[in-house]
């Protein structure tokens, strides 16, 4: 009867143990406001004011997101950005119909990230969360001219990251989120997502 009880307590610790370890996977989809690259460019749309146009519109800064738990509260993952930006400079005023040099410079913007995750708050249908994230962006850049001189295209390689302080998430295995935070993916992100 021993031999029994002992085997009955052994697959309990067993199946405990496994259970523990059990790794969940979470995928999600979402778009960010005001993103990095957007605000740097709207500053210094603001600090050209007096010498000319510049303008700068965004598509919104689009992303997909892997995640792997390594711990209940702990997460790590990728983050892929896709995001266009389009510039527009005149020279000499701020009048579009009054300029005697345009250059409009077209960005599409592609950002890798490793993502490291901590849920402080877990809770059945409610996740507060903290991310860091670091890793490169590329962007692929052409340039157009007006001024009779050649455009160009070339890319240009930066560090990229995204600090986001508050992440929400509601919801069980189909959620949606939103997060308050600056970088790559935007000051504002919402999306939704899924676990497996």
């Amino acid at each position: 009867m021993d031999k029994i009880y002992s085997v009955v307590i052994l697959c309990f610790v067993l199946f405990n143990n496994s259970r523990a370890q059990t790794y969940t996977h979470e995928l999600n989809l979402g778009i960010g406001a005001v993103s990095r690259p957007f605000a740097k460019d709207g500053i210094k749309f603001y600090s050209k004011a007096g010498a000319g146009g510049h303008k700068v519109n965004s598509s919104e800064a689009f992303h997909l997101n892997y995640q792997y738990s390594i711990k209940p509260r702990l997460s790590v993952g990728i983050i892929f950005i896709y995001e266009q930006l389009q510039h527009e400079e005149t020279a000499g005023s701020s009048d579009p119909n009054n300029f005697w040099m345009r250059k409009i410079y077209k960005d599409i913007q592609y950002t890798l990230l490793a993502n490291f995750r901590n849920s402080w708050v877990q809770k059945k249908w409610i996740s507060l969360y903290i991310d860091v994230a670091l890793g490169f962006n590329i962007v692929d850049r052409e340039e157009v001219r007006n001024d009779f001189l050649d455009g160009s295209t070339y890319q240009k390689y930066h560090f990229a990251y995204q600090i986001t302080p508050i992440g929400i998430k509601v919801g069980k295995q189909l959620f949606g989120y939103v997060e308050l935070g600056y970088g790559f993916k935007g000051i504002v992100c919402g999306g939704v997502g899924i676990r497996f």
